[in-house]
C-alpha cells in the first residue's frame, strides 16, 4: 500500500464491488445447487435424475444469472449473507428451462 497506494485508493471502491459480487454469485449458486438437490418433487426429481452433470451446471449458472437481478440479500443475526430464494420458484423454472 505504501508505493501503489495513491493508485490502488481510486480503485478500491470498484475492487470491493468486484468481490461483493463474487461472494453474492457463489452464495447463489450454492444455495441454487442446494435447493435443486434437496427437492422432493416428483417432476424436478426426474428431470434432474436423467439431466448429464454439465448440463445441470450450465442450467445452474443460468439461475444464477436470473436469481442475481432478482434477488434482495440480507445478513443473518450472525451477519452472515443470506439468500431469499423460494424453493418451489427455483424447482418451477428450472422446469421451465428444462422443457
Amino acid at each position: 500500500m505504501v508505493f501503489g497506494g495513491c493508485y490502488l485508493d481510486r480503485h478500491l471502491q470498484v475492487i470491493e464491488d468486484i468481490q461483493r459480487q463474487t461472494v453474492v454469485r457463489e452464495r447463489l449458486r450454492a444455495e441454487i445447487k442446494h435447493i435443486l438437490e434437496e427437492t422432493t418433487d416428483s417432476r424436478t426429481r426426474g428431470v434432474l435424475d436423467q439431466m448429464p452433470a454439465p448440463q445441470l451446471e450450465a442450467f445452474i449458472t443460468y439461475l444464477v444469472e436470473e436469481s442475481d437481478q432478482d434477488a434482495s440479500f440480507g445478513a443473518n443475526e450472525a451477519g452472515y449473507l443470506t439468500v431469499p430464494l423460494e424453493p418451489t420458484v427455483i424447482q418451477q423454472r428450472f422446469l421451465e428451462l428444462a422443457q
